[in-house]
């Protein structure tokens, strides 16, 4: 019981580090991708007709 219950804390720690990994690469790209294409092109094309 003690050793699927430190599996368990070790997949719940490992979860935990990947998400939090996504979640930060996740904001540089959009960062980059921002800089790169600027606001209009990342918005959706109907939000940007209608700022336009």
């Amino acid at each position: 019981i003690a050793s699927t219950r430190m599996n368990v804390l070790n997949v719940v720690f490992v979860w935990r580090a990947v998400s939090l990994m996504l979640l930060r690469w996740n904001n540089f790209v959009y960062r980059i991708w921002y800089i790169v294409y600027g606001e209009e092109k990342f918005l959706l094309p109907s939000m940007g007709r209608g700022k336009g």
